[in-house]
């Protein structure tokens, strides 16, 4: 069985942090201690933590992906 691959909630539990800390930390956003942030890299390093890029471009600043949706009964016109 393949294993999931780990997520923030993932990195925060084993730095003892929040999820939002990892957060700022993965996104190089101030406001977490060198010392702290450092924590989470280690963690994120040992559970071998990648950014999902795909997911993050879903969530934009002010909400806004710039996506469209259209349902459409029948494609064959």
């Amino acid at each position: 069985m393949a294993r999931k691959r780990p997520t923030m909630k993932d990195v925060a539990a084993r730095a003892g942090v929040g999820f939002k800390t990892v957060s700022r930390v993965v996104n190089g956003v101030s406001g977490v201690s060198e010392q702290t942030a450092e924590t989470v890299r280690r963690a994120a390093a040992e559970l071998h933590y990648r950014r999902d890029m795909i997911a993050g471009n879903l969530r934009r600043a002010e909400g806004r992906t710039d996506s469209l949706g259209l349902l459409v009964a029948s494609v064959g016109n």
